[in-house]
């Protein structure tokens, strides 16, 4: 298996995961016009 099959593989397997949905939702909901995400990122750098 190529690594690209196996990276697809796996997105599809934690996106098929509603627990899994249901933190991506969290993250990336927007708050003052920034989602968790962006701002987790943001910090790192």
């Amino acid at each position: 298996m190529h690594e690209a099959d196996l990276v697809a593989n796996t997105v599809k397997l934690w996106l098929g995961n509603p627990i899994s949905r249901r933190l991506l939702r969290w993250v990336s909901k927007r708050n003052e016009g920034s989602s968790k995400l962006e701002v987790a990122l943001k910090n790192m750098w």
